[in-house]
């Protein structure tokens, strides 16, 4: 099990706090029309929830740890279904406190310079380098500065399902499989330094906790409200289009690889969403966990003040 941790700079805490300047009524219009501004920088710590002697025996490169305490879910319940992604595993709903080991620190910085607007950035945490300062053990994995969206659709490697609707499933790599064809994304090449990792479809960025069909930006681009699937594998089978390896096929699938983005000072919104959150999965969950959780105060009016 992963879990996360994000930071915002003052730039980006300023924009989060004018999204719910109402707390009873979260305004996602701000991002929607403004987005976050250029020099916004988002830090992101990904821990992963696995015993001492797993880790040892098949994840080496997270000996020397660093380790926070976490108080999560026991596990995963099997009888449980995810109503929007079936399949997806749910967590318990019993939880307790728990030693969680770094694997993996993401960034995104909002820049101009780049096709989207922002640049992308992952470190992966290799304790075999054994540094005094364990921090100094994550390494670059690379930076992303787009979705190259053209190299796919000229290489034609857009992964098909089975007779079974299931995409191909993930499998170990003996060394990172570095793409030097792409031109929006840039890998660490020292094999001394980044263990051997698998990256993002086609060799796009992406860490070690996150899905090698998809990428870094492809994910966060879909920030909408209300929410956008994040990737094609987690559109239900009968929302697919049923002509796989098709060109029709294709294009469905580089919904999720184009340049979205900022373009000429405006926003552009992932499937005609209602509204952009610039990128910020993190904005999209607390909304969506806002809006679901029961719990929402109705707006405040003279007659039915909201109580604070």
């Amino acid at each position: 099990m992963a879990h996360a941790v994000g930071f915002y700079n003052e730039f980006g805490g300023y924009t989060i706090g004018q999204v719910w300047k109402d707390h009873a009524k979260p305004d996602p219009s701000v991002t929607s029309k403004a987005g976050f501004p250029i020099g916004t920088v988002v830090c992101k710590l990904l821990f992963v929830d696995m015993p001492p002697a797993f880790i040892t025996e098949q994840v080496p490169y997270l000996v020397n740890p660093i380790e926070w305490q976490a108080y999560t879910a026991n596990g995963f319940n099997p009888s449980a279904v995810d109503p929007k992604h079936p399949g997806t595993p749910v967590p318990e709903k019993s939880r307790s406190v728990k030693e969680i080991t770094l694997i993996q620190m993401d960034i995104m910085i909002r820049d101009d310079r780049a096709p989207t607007g922002w640049i992308f950035g992952t470190f992966q945490y290799n304790g075999e380098l054994a540094n005094t300062n364990p921090w100094n053990n994550l390494i670059p994995v690379g930076l992303m500065w787009g979705n190259d969206p053209d190299y796919a659709e000229n290489n034609q490697k857009i992964p098909v399902t089975d007779a079974d609707n299931r995409f191909p499933k993930i499998v170990p790599v003996e060394h990172t499989p570095i793409n030097t064809g792409l031109k929006e994304t840039i890998i660490n090449p020292d094999p001394k330094e980044l263990p051997a990792t698998h990256l993002g479809w086609n060799g796009r960025l992406n860490g070690p906790v996150d899905n090698p069909l998809s990428s870094c930006m492809s994910c966060h681009m879909t920030a909408s409200y209300p929410g956008k699937d994040l990737s094609p594998l987690f559109v239900a089978a009968s929302q697919r289009p049923q002509t796989v390896g098709t060109p029709e096929w294709d294009t469905w699938w580089m919904q999720w690889f184009q340049n979205i983005g900022w373009k000429n000072g405006k926003l552009d919104k992932f499937q005609d969403a209602e509204y952009s959150l610039d990128f910020s999965l993190q904005l999209s969950a607390a909304l969506q966990n806002f809006h679901s959780s029961g719990n929402v105060h109705p707006s405040e009016t003279p007659e039915n003040p909201v109580q604070r």
